[in-house]
């Protein structure tokens, strides 16, 4: 675990703990795209009872394999959240995952419409972006391919949009694996730039999947080095490793010789930046 994420694992009981609960779940899901489980599953180890924490618990157990233990957290946050809440995109894009380990189809299909019918009331593009990947997802595991491709590529075209890379390239590989040989040359162009933006951003467990494919389609697939996680800025990381620390706006802005009202927005970003 690097320096901020261990300074960070500590920091669980100390002032404004729900905004520290949101950094380690942050946290989490960082080291989960980065392939690090182990790092992860200690920075979650004393959130079990944070709601903060839930969707980056269930992501974990997502890649566990475990999808039941998984769709029962995402359940039970999502009955703490309001009808209206942008996190209900997050969270109900990972039970359509879930549903989809579990091999409940139905019921994916109604989870994805559910996130559709979010995305309708709040006019947010980063909520209908989730489900339109969501709806592919959908209709992919049905067989349905050509209705798939439709709603990942309106995904696609908004993430990037919204200069998304990390979620651009998770669209990426699911058109491809739809397709599969139907479309080899496309199926092939889809995953190499998937897997050269996983690399470029450190996201060794995504760019490991999209070279997995690759190989599928008979193409040699030697993973690279990573550049690097350019995710945060580098004052954002330092923010989020005083957050992590326990220290609040306040005493952060002491620290860096800052104004809170700079901190404050930093602060939110370092939250965010994964959400």
């Amino acid at each position: 675990m690097g320096a901020g994420g261990g300074r960070a694992a500590g920091c669980a009981t100390a002032g404004e703990p729900a905004l520290q609960a949101e950094v380690l779940a942050n946290l989490a899901e960082l080291r989960v795209a980065q392939g690090r489980l182990e790092d992860a599953e200690r920075l979650l180890a004393d959130l079990d009872d944070r709601l903060e924490s839930a969707r980056a618990i269930a992501e974990l157990r997502l890649v566990r394999g475990a999808c039941d233990l998984a769709a029962l957290m995402l359940t039970r946050r999502l009955r703490e959240v309001t009808e209206d809440c942008s996190e209900r995109g997050a969270l109900l894009e990972r039970l359509v995952e879930a549903e989809l380990g579990r091999s409940a189809r139905t019921r994916q299909v109604q989870v994805a419409h559910q996130l559709a019918d979010l995305a309708a009331r709040l006019r947010c593009d980063m909520v209908s972006a989730r489900a339109e990947r969501a709806l592919g997802r959908a209709l992919a595991a049905t067989g349905d391919g050509q209705g798939a491709r439709a709603h990942l590529e309106a995904a696609l075209a908004t993430f990037n949009r919204l200069e998304m890379p990390f979620e651009a390239g998770r669209v990426r590989v699911l058109p491809a694996e739809a397709v599969g040989d139907a479309d080899r040359e496309s199926a092939v162009a889809e995953a190499r730039s998937a897997c050269a933006t996983f690399e470029r951003l450190g996201a060794a467990r995504e760019a490991d999947r999209a070279a997995a494919l690759l190989r599928s389609l008979g193409v040699k697939a030697a993973r690279g080095g990573s550049i690097g996680v350019d995710v945060l800025t580098r004052r954002e990381r330092e923010v989020l490793v005083l957050v992590g620390e326990g220290l609040s706006n306040r005493q952060i802005a002491e620290r860096l010789f800052l104004s809170r009202k700079r901190v404050e927005p930093m602060s939110t970003t370092c939250c965010r930046s994964w959400a």
